[in-house]
């Protein structure tokens, strides 16, 4: 038997047992080896008429035509993958916008038929999974297609393509209403959802979530919020708290992000380091230090540095670490946030000189002098003078680090109680 017959007859069983799970398994490959999906791609390229007459003899509509546009699908990315017909002058005609026009193809006959199965009020969803495999494929394509197959003036083309799609399913899933949501196909909107962030993710325009997150925070889902896979509520949680860290709503990332951590399964070590990433950034600015071990136990040694110089208010140390792993930060996009918490590491620094010069016998603690304040800073390496230091304590006070207020050219007059509140 072929690696096309040996998969068609799967899917059909998996069909006729009406098992999503193993079902969406197969659509994304999970089964075969990478020498046996190769195989299977480069049988399904080689003869489209073939693969008809395999679907047509297993299966049934509409997923004849499904499986047929999903393994065309594929068998155009192995054509695409090894330099088959991409020399061109016309990308349209492309392997990689012929291969997400065939998932879109997948996509659209499987709205049709959880249309039908929605209207004929049969109870169950379990065709949720395998449109879900169907849908991360498109995306995944469709990234593809505008990587490789388009012109500056159709940017992004394909994968906004592939999000009208998915405005069509979840439009249809989110009205469900009445007492049987959890076993209706409005269990799948968070997942639709998800895909269409990870798209505006892609193609940079964050703004176009907010209309997601409003629809996720009304009580038509939040209600009901808690019933959602984990997976999808997790990965939803995720990208909720990068979106409010771009916005600058730091309290509100730190929830998101915390829900993300605590509830992803905790054998994906590699998906809660991907959201300490951002977390970590968040909760240094809210004044939260991660802990040694935590540090450790996932990897992030890039932070280390930065908590160590923040909490002892070494602004060199902190300089250096920032631009050791700026690439890094760039590519998270948490640099700017961590370069905000070079004021922290001012407030830190000046409480610690403050508190030298008390020990000192001040007889005047209150009153930090700013020529002590500029030893401080060379102590780190730093050469301030003093119009920039009264800037920069001018910034402190405004932004409610230290209490109090500047005597010009002279010294810095801090409150007699908590002269340096923790924010």
């Amino acid at each position: 038997m072929s690696e096309m017959d040996g998969f068609v007859t799967r899917c059909g069983m998996a069909i006729s047992y009406e098992n999503g799970g193993d079902l969406a398994d197969l659509l994304r490959f999970k089964t075969l080896s990478p020498q046996a999906k190769t195989q299977l791609a480069k049988q399904c390229q080689s003869n489209r008429g073939r693969l008809h007459g395999v679907c047509a003899s297993k299966l049934s509509e509409p997923f004849t035509s499904i499986v047929i546009e999903h393994l065309w699908s594929l068998g155009l990315e192995h054509k695409a993958a090894s330099g088959q017909g991409t020399g061109g002058k016309n990308k349209q005609d492309g392997p990689w916008v012929k291969s997400f026009l065939a998932e879109q193809k997948a996509a659209e006959a499987f709205y049709s038929h959880m249309e039908q199965e929605s209207k004929s009020k049969q109870s169950g969803n379990w065709w949720l999974a395998p449109i879900h495999a169907v849908l991360d494929r498109m995306r995944y394509v469709a990234g593809r297609a505008d990587q490789h197959e388009t012109h500056a003036d159709d940017k992004d083309k394909y994968q906004k393509l592939a999000v009208d799609t998915m405005t069509k399913y979840m439009r249809s899933m989110i009205v469900v209403r009445g007492a049987n949501q959890q076993q209706s196909k409005k269990m799948g909107c968070l997942a639709v959802m998800n895909n269409m962030i990870k798209v505006y993710f892609a193609i940079n325009n964050l703004r176009l979530c907010s209309n997601l997150l409003s629809a996720v925070n009304s009580p038509n889902l939040s209600n009901i919020f808690h019933a959602f896979p984990k997976s999808h509520s997790v990965t939803y949680k995720y990208y909720e708290g990068r979106i409010y860290l771009f916005e600058e709503r730091y309290k509100m990332a730190e929830t998101s992000l915390q829900y993300a951590l605590d509830h992803c399964h905790r054998d994906h070590i590699a998906n809660k380091r991907r959201v300490l990433e951002f977390l970590i950034p968040v909760k240094l600015y809210l004044g939260k230090p991660p802990t040694a071990h935590c540090l450790r136990k996932y990897g992030l040694s890039h932070f280390e540095g930065l908590a160590r110089s923040i909490g002892k208010g070494a602004l060199h140390e902190f300089n250096a670490t920032l631009e050791r792993h700026e690439e890094r930060f760039i590519k998270y996009g948490t640099f700017l946030l961590l370069e905000k918490l070079k004021t922290v590491v001012f407030r830190n620094l000046f409480r610690q000189v403050h508190k030298l010069c008390a020990e000192a016998g001040n007889p005047k603690p209150h009153q930090l002098q700013l020529k002590d304040l500029q030893t401080g800073l060379r102590v780190c390496k730093v050469d301030m003078d003093v119009d920039e230091l009264e800037c920069i304590l001018a910034n402190l006070i405004n932004d409610g680090y230290m209490k109090g207020y500047i005597a010009h050219q002279r010294c810095v007059v801090l409150s007699k109680t908590n002269p340096f509140p923790a924010k």
